[in-house]
């Protein structure tokens, strides 16, 4: 057998999504109340303009990787893939609270290292592993949000509180009968993305082992998973001025919901299993999983972790 063989293999990967979306967040209104027979009004919450928008992306992907048989025994792999997401972060958007449009995140080239090795030269007992940087994708949420909820264009959300609690005259507080009219109103509550809103990237390195028990047609296998995630959304208030010194930032708006790529995650685990055929020519595949997930917060839509 040559110790010089190579498979080589390449691919590229395009998607064209476009979202039409239309949340009519607070629609028909909500009231809170400061008593439990709701006889207080305390908080009117609704929404006004319309929420309906429309994204285009352009997710592009390229491939290369090599499978070279270094002898009897041993498979090194070499890859790198490439990824970008166009228009997943509303590059073009203009806002007065941000400094100039964002751009689009070219920054995503991902080499990758594997291995296996038949420790026995004969299947019974092979090692396997790898390491690589992984790029994800921009989820539709963040997005959508800031093009719905900006302030600007779309929809944004209106609160009327009771001058009740203000310690204000009758006149100025909220009624049941014309909450979008009465109380007094806060400034608008807005949804934006950050100023530099990257893709979510991880780095992932794996280590396992096979072994075939007797002279069966089951293996058992082992494998250990370590995965470091950076740059995932994350959802804070950037118009708080902190607890310290409690208060808004800029007056001209309530909450500013901002999502930024400061968020990330670390995931390990060990899985067990057991594959192959048995009387009958029946498969069997069973898997145990143990692992351990910390994270500033979970992505609703997925995220480069293998736990999602």
């Amino acid at each position: 057998m040559p110790h010089d063989r190579h498979q080589i293999k390449a691919g590229l990967s395009y998607q064209g999504i476009k979202h039409k979306y239309l949340f009519e967040s607070y629609d028909a209104g909500e009231m809170t109340y400061l008593t439990d027979d709701r006889s207080l009004p305390f908080l009117y919450t609704y929404g006004v303009g319309s929420s309906y928008v429309e994204r285009q992306s352009d997710l592009i992907g390229a491939f290369v990787q090599d499978d070279w048989l270094l002898n009897e025994v041993v498979t090194l792999s070499l890859g790198v893939r490439y990824d970008v997401d166009i228009g997943g972060n509303n590059p073009d958007f203009e806002h007065p609270l941000l400094p100039g449009q964002r751009g689009t995140d070219w920054n995503n080239l991902q080499p990758r290292l594997g291995f296996t090795w038949d420790l026995t030269r004969n299947g019974v007992n092979v090692l396997r592993g790898g390491a690589g940087l992984f790029t994800g994708r921009y989820t539709a949420t963040p997005s959508l949000a800031e093009l719905q909820f900006n302030d600007v264009s779309g929809r944004y959300l209106q609160f009327r509180i009771s001058g009740l609690v203000l310690g204000l005259p009758p006149e100025y507080w909220l009624t049941v009968d014309d909450p979008q009219n009465t109380g007094v109103p806060l400034p608008p509550t807005i949804y934006l993305l950050g100023e530099s809103f990257r893709l979510p990237q991880s780095t992932q390195v794996t280590l396992g082992y096979t072994r075939r028990i007797g002279n069966s047609r089951l293996f058992f296998d082992i494998e250990g998973i370590y995965v470091d995630g950076r740059d995932e959304p994350v959802l804070h208030d950037s118009n708080w001025a902190g607890n310290e010194n409690p208060g808004r930032i800029d007056p001209t708006y309530t909450i500013v919901g901002q999502w930024v790529d400061e968020g990330y995650s670390e995931y390990k685990a060990l899985q067990l299993g057991l594959n192959g055929t048995i009387g009958g020519g029946h498969l069997i595949s069973a898997w145990l999983s143990l692992s351990d997930k910390k994270n500033i917060q979970d992505d609703p839509q997925g995220s480069t972790d293998p736990s999602d």
